[in-house]
């Protein structure tokens, strides 16, 4: 037998045996809730606790959330069976497993809270049920109709709770919930008004003629017609059909939401529907990698403008052996890219389903109130009204959105060749070469050698080649790897490198025709001298007590980082009372102090109020580079305050200031 079929085998058996271990922490779950409704409590505890060990050496936290849920609530109701102490740390467990969104669905967040809060009240625990059922029944809002929801086991509890401690205001807005209808749908319908200067309203798509506009559906024409394909892929822990049930769940939010605005707002779900207006289907290739995406464009049928959807969902969004994603986050991945097929874009910093972090914002899975206010205000706009003139295209080799992964602490662009498959990379200029790892580079389609002596090449978006090497260094032990692919300055160097976070575009210019300073310098840029060593981009600032050398980073997430003992010849104390955070990058981690200083200087620009991390010393990876001793970088929050440019053949830096506290 040859070693490559080996090979295989092996890896068939530990595929076969992952599955089994999968299926059987299933059988389990079910079993055990047969032997429940049979009355037989200690056989369902014994194979809910099986079934729990075998999801979790899995790490399903799908199943892991339902099996903690019924063997807590299991514990909590039958202390005869000697685990009474284990129930609330159970049922603590998948209430955290449930807010992160993205373990399960709405109703397994909401299931997760009922029960926990339902154990603390029956436990007397008032002041521990109290902010749980208050979450629940706020959460349930729009998921329940008002008459049961008021009427409801947990919103009795809630009141029987507040009664206990005292709290006659809470017991008075209870009872009142529960016997006038009228109450019940203005505290369900209300949605919070907000400044129109905090919504991300913004154009959706372009005309024939290069134009911004905005595009919208026809608010009058109910229901609005989605059709769902079946996908070819399933979830990790579902089938066909139960994929697409959790991604109609996702979009049926949106329907549950609008209506809090506009009642007899409908969504008719078909399948396999050419003509519907929005259309759903599945790639195991989606677009940037991403589990869900949404485009809206612009068609003209019978001389009238007609508004079309699309979403591209994937269980399987990375090739070759990636990961399949669970029910929840297909789910998630819906109700955040359904939002952009309605015509809403991205926001920074926001409480948004359509957040460019909305993985890491805390709250339920569904759309927010910014995000109906932001619909509301498009809606009201005439279907494609202009929002200005074609933008010039002259010398911008690419123009590039940013990748939206949910976490808006990297940048992340798709630098493939138009027509060709995927090509994500995220933004690092504090990377001089542009390198990937091994499970990256597979999935790129890319045959990475062990041992290989001139880098690969791709086609990229600009027409230039992308040299990249495939390099095995992973950050952190062998249990918590990452993969990434960084695009670094030796592809950069050619260009002028236009940075807007705030816009969320980066373009790649071309130096014969762009320029920072020089003749005809653009309107408001500060204007600094850069020197460039192994395609790092340096520049003097000036911090604390003196001045030092640091690299501009967009691939490092603070404002600046710098070690603890550049800090002190700089002049900055380190304060032990300051919190710590833990930073990972791809030589690993480190240790650092949060600390602010008044401010940074650039040039002749006074960046105020700056927040510092301070690398520990012996805390793990330094942020020291062969040319440097101990290096200071100028992360993307800092960064993020500016449009920037990188000239890399004229070596200049231009900062165009986007925050008022950015004096010149």
């Amino acid at each position: 037998m040859t070693r490559a079929l080996v090979g295989w085998l092996v890896l068939l058996a530990i595929s076969l045996a992952a599955d089994s271990a999968l299926a059987d922490a299933q059988r389990k779950l079910e079993s055990g809730r047969k032997a429940l409704e049979a009355g037989d409590s200690r056989e369902a505890a014994e194979d809910f606790a099986e079934g729990l060990d075998d999801a979790r050496e899995e790490k399903s936290s799908q199943l892991v959330l339902q099996l903690c849920l019924e063997l807590g609530e299991l514990y909590a109701t039958y202390p005869d069976l000697g685990h009474e102490q284990d129930a609330e740390p159970l049922l603590v467990e998948a209430r955290k497993l449930a807010e992160s969104g993205l373990a399960a669905g709405h109703n397994a967040r909401l299931e997760a809270l009922r029960r926990l809060g339902s154990y603390y009240a029956v436990e007397g625990r008032n002041s521990d049920a109290i902010p749980v059922l208050e979450q629940w029944l706020n959460e349930a809002a729009g998921a329940i109709p008002p008459a049961q929801l008021y009427k409801s086991y947990e919103a009795t509890m809630l009141r029987e709770a507040y009664e206990r401690v005292g709290n006659s205001e809470g017991t008075a807005r209870l009872r009142k919930l529960a016997e006038d209808p009228s109450a019940q749908r203005e505290a369900v319908a209300k949605v919070a008004e907000l400044p129109r200067d905090q919504l991300y309203l913004e154009p959706n798509a372009i005309d024939a003629s290069g134009a911004p506009i905005y595009l919208h559906f026809d608010p009058g024409v109910t229901p609005l017609r989605v059709s769902v394909a079946l996908p070819e892929t399933p979830a990790a822990d579902g089938d066909a059909e139960q994929t697409r049930e959790v991604a109609i769940r996702g979009i049926r939010e949106w329907e549950t939401a609008i209506q809090r605005l506009r009642p007899d707002f409908r969504i008719d779900i078909e399948r396999d529907v050419a003509s519907a207006p929005i259309r759903v289907a599945w790639s195991d290739r989606p677009p940037g990698y991403s589990g869900g995406t949404g485009t809206v464009r612009a068609e003209t049928s019978d001389g009238k403008l007609v508004t079309r959807g699309e979403v591209i969902l994937s269980a399987k969004p990375l090739p070759g052996r990636g990961e399949k994603l669970s029910l929840g986050e297909v789910y998630a991945n819906a109700v955040h890219a359904f939002g952009r097929a309605l015509g809403l874009g991205y926001c920074q910093d926001c409480d948004s389903m359509r957040s460019m972090g909305w993985k890491l914002r805390e709250g339920p899975v569904r759309p927010t109130d910014l995000d109906l206010r932001t619909l509301e205000a498009l809606l009201a706009l005439p279907n494609g009204e202009r929002a200005g003139e074609p933008r010039s295209t002259d010398g911008v080799l690419a123009d590039l959105a940013f990748v939206n992964t949910g976490d808006d602490r990297h940048i992340y662009v798709d630098i493939a060749k138009a027509g060709a498959a995927p090509f994500v990379v995220q933004l690092d200029t504090g990377a001089s070469e542009t390198v990937m790892t091994p499970v990256y580079a597979r999935a790129l389609g890319v045959a990475a050698r062990a041992v290989k002596s001139d880098p690969h090449r791709r086609e990229s978006v600009t027409g230039k080649d992308v040299l990249f090497w495939v390099t095995d260094q992973f950050s952190g032990p062998s249990d918590t790897r990452w993969s990434y692919a960084l695009l670094g300055g030796s592809y950069l160097e050619s260009y002028v490198l236009e940075v807007d976070v705030s816009g969320r575009r980066v373009r790649l210019l071309d130096p014969a025709v762009h320029a920072v300073g020089g003749e005809k310098p653009r309107a408001g840029e500060h204007v600094v001298d850069l020197e460039l060593a192994h395609s790092w981009p340096l520049v003097e600032v000036r911090l604390g007590s003196g001045t030092t050398t640091a690299l501009i980073d967009t691939g490092s997430m603070g404002s600046v980082n710098l070690t603890q003992e550049a800090a002190a010849r700089l002049g900055i104390a380190l304060d032990p009372n300051a919190p710590r955070r833990k930073w990972q990058n791809v030589l690993g981690t480190a240790v650092a102090a949060v600390q602010r200083v008044p401010s940074v200087g650039i040039g002749a620009l006074t960046v105020e109020d700056v927040e510092l991390d301070i690398a520990l010393r012996d805390s793990g990876v330094r942020i020291e580079r062969m040319i440097l001793q101990n290096e200071t970088l100028l992360g993307l929050e800092l960064l993020r305050r500016f449009v920037v440019r990188i000239d890399y053949p004229r070596k200049k830096l231009g900062l165009t200031a986007l925050a008022t506290d950015v004096p010149p």
